[in-house]
């Protein structure tokens, strides 16, 4: 947050942005590292934090500062837990993976907000888990499990960016990720339509289509027009783009 708000300053400079991410080593090194990386990569790579802040922006150097702590967000103590939440963190980085490229072909928005929008979607879902676990019997039956998940996932990921301070898209977003007929009102795509159309396809990808919709009938689909997108154009833009998706899942491992 420290970083957040440094950057959200007018007058903030290059050094001071690096000397808040400087404060946590590990935090400093995993932003050199992804800055070092094909996504990201220069003509030279870069040796320092402020020479990393001033390639990545300050916008970008934000948004992949945000998506590191989330890490840890996934992480428990708990043996029985950390599986569910294992699962739950390849769900997360793959949508984020799948935002970022939808992001960057098919609309003007900046690819680490999809990016960091996709891996909040299910945000809530942790909480969710964590109190679950103290409750054997719906822990101990994974169709319990679900419904209370799908029944909560969404007001409870939404209030938890909401207290995050999170701007209203991510909020957008995380409430109707799998809202299929949700339409926003805004006229250009937003966070929210690249969210539902990365869950349509992480859904088709781990073979859960039995219950999706047809994407032409999906407000969100339809809504990322600059491609002018169809279900055979979609998929093929993201096979031909999965040595990217590959590198964000890169990304999104770094220790």
């Amino acid at each position: 947050w420290k970083v957040r708000r440094t950057v959200d300053r007018e007058d903030s400079t290059a050094d001071q942005v690096a000397s808040a991410i400087s404060a946590d080593p590990s935090m400093a090194a995993k932003l050199v590292r992804a800055c070092n990386s094909p996504l990201y990569r220069g003509f030279s790579d870069v040796r320092n934090v402020r020479e990393a802040v001033i390639r990545l922006g300050m916008r970008t150097t934000r948004q992949l500062v945000t998506v590191f702590s989330m890490r840890e967000v996934f992480k428990t103590r708990q043996a029985s837990l950390q599986k569910e939440m294992d699962k739950l963190w390849r769900h997360s980085r793959e949508m984020a993976a799948l935002c970022w490229v939808l992001a960057d072909s098919a609309t003007s928005i900046n690819p680490e907000e999809a990016l960091l929008a996709g891996l909040l979607h299910d945000i809530g879902v942790v909480p969710v888990l964590v109190q679950a676990e103290h409750h054997v019997n719906l822990f101990a039956d994974q169709a319990n499990l679900e419904h209370a998940i799908g029944e909560l996932r969404a007001d409870v990921g939404t209030a938890i960016l909401e207290s995050w301070s999170f701007p209203t898209g991510f909020l957008e977003a995380t409430r109707h990720a799998e809202d299929w007929g949700y339409e926003c009102r805004e006229a250009s795509p937003q966070l929210v339509d690249i969210v539902i159309v990365a869950q349509l396809h992480a859904m088709i990808g781990s073979s859960q289509n039995s219950t999706l919709p047809p994407f032409d009938e999906v407000p969100s689909y339809r809504r990322l027009g600059e491609l002018e997108l169809n279900a055979s154009r979609s998929l093929q833009l993201l096979t031909e783009a999965r040595a990217r998706v590959d590198e964000v899942h890169r990304l999104l491992s770094i220790h």
